[in-house]
């Protein structure tokens, strides 16, 4: 395999890499939206039951804060390879995520969308750990990192 072919490798990696990340936003931003501005409803949506308003200025909080988050994966989504700390980090992200849910559920007998959640996040961090590592392989082979 020549220099170009593994540039080319890298790139086409990182290239999957970063869309399978903008759907990592997609999904936050379905959350975030209306965490944001209809947390009761949102929460009833969950299947949570009803909802204090204590509780609905934290949703919003998670929601403002998952907003936060998406901003430096657009930045990492627009080129993975730029800044390959952050980029591990995003990938690494959904792993503690999906952690996080899976404890939620075990701590709380498991309603049922947590496991979905365990899911998808340990889904995506699997898939997204997996371009990252093509990607850096690739990469670092041709020279470029």
């Amino acid at each position: 395999m020549t220099c170009e072919d593994t540039l080319v490798a890298a790139t086409r990696y990182a290239a999957w890499f970063s869309r399978v990340l903008w759907l990592v936003i997609l999904i936050n931003l379905s959350f975030a939206v209306p965490a944001l501005f209809t947390p009761a409803a949102f929460h009833a949506t969950l299947g949570l039951g009803t909802m204090d308003p204590a509780a609905a200025i934290w949703l919003r909080n998670a929601g403002m804060l998952l907003v936060l988050t998406n901003g430096f994966y657009c930045l990492v989504a627009r080129n993975p390879l730029a800044c390959i700390s952050f980029t591990r980090w995003s990938a690494f992200a959904r792993l503690i995520a999906a952690a996080f849910w899976i404890w939620l559920a075990l701590c709380t007998k498991g309603f049922g969308v947590l496991w979905w959640f365990f899911a998808t996040d340990f889904s995506l961090g699997i898939v997204l750990g997996f371009l990252l590592w093509r990607a850096s392989a690739a990469s670092s082979s041709s020279g470029r990192m």
